[in-house]
């Protein structure tokens, strides 16, 4: 598994030509490429195990295991590139950290919900690629700054962004989790992102008004095809201000987080 990492201190440079502005402390920039590998869980598809209460005097037992696995299961690999750059100003009092990344995993391996006729409960295959790109930036400011008195501030944000490229040959969609009674579901397929919801919606007429049932209660479309994406659980950014206040040797410190 490959790695490789670039930075270039422009600050540095800039300090040894003597060409370094007042205002400007550090500035860095850097680039990286890594590979890295996953492998399943130990054990998987080992069909049967000695249960932990047994043996139970001079009887021994034995049960099937519920999880099984793929026999042509591959290793996950994630590739990933990243770049970004760091920058100081005004004597370090106010700095930036940016990031922005894209990351593609092959053969992502997945415990998927299978039928309980098959004789599991979950089945272990490699899911095809997945893409994930997002950015993040870090802020930081020293409001107040003495001998015996900081006052220090940090604001981190951060947006993440999936897309499914490819599933397994012969597989249109892989189901991971579903509410049951609800109608639910969280599936991936060809185009669709991580965390990505799907149910029932209201039957309509033709004019789009909601068709109501001899209940009183609006009718909904339960077939196999009426479930549309209606969401998606993972939050579209992600965000934090946080401060420190440091007096002498006592600090007290607060945190804010939120996200969407």
């Amino acid at each position: 598994y490959p790695s490789v990492s670039l930075s270039y201190l422009l600050s540095q440079t800039l300090k040894d030509a003597d060409a370094l502005p007042g205002f400007l402390s550090y500035a860095k920039f850097r680039a990286s490429y890594a590979e890295v590998g996953k492998d399943a869980p130990p054990y998987i598809g080992v069909y049967y195990d000695q249960p932990s209460d047994f043996p139970f005097g001079t009887i021994d037992g034995f049960s099937r295991e519920t999880t099984g696995a793929s026999n042509n299961l591959e290793p996950e690999r994630t590739k990933g590139l990243e770049i970004g750059t760091e920058l100081k100003f005004f004597k370090n009092r106010f700095g930036i950290d940016l990031t922005l990344y894209k990351q593609n995993s092959e053969n992502q391996i997945l415990a998927v919900p299978v039928a309980q006729t098959s004789g599991f409960s979950s089945f272990y295959l490699n899911a095809g690629e997945i893409e994930t790109k997002g950015i993040e930036a870090l802020i930081t400011a020293t409001a107040v700054k003495s001998e015996n008195f900081n006052w220090d501030f940090t604001l981190n944000f951060s947006t993440v962004e999936s897309k499914v490229l490819s599933l397994p040959t012969g597989i249109d969609e892989i189901v991971f989790a579903d509410s049951g009674f609800a109608g639910v579901i969280s599936k991936l397929e060809v185009g669709g992102a991580v965390g990505d919801l799907y149910g029932y919606v209201w039957e309509r007429d033709a004019n789009g008004n909601r068709i109501i049932d001899s209940r009183g209660l609006p009718n909904i479309l339960t077939g196999p095809s009426d479930r549309v994406k209606v969401g998606n659980a993972m939050p579209d950014w992600l965000a934090s201000l946080g401060t420190t206040i440091t007096y002498k040797g006592l600090s007290l410190s607060m945190l804010v987080e939120r996200k969407q």
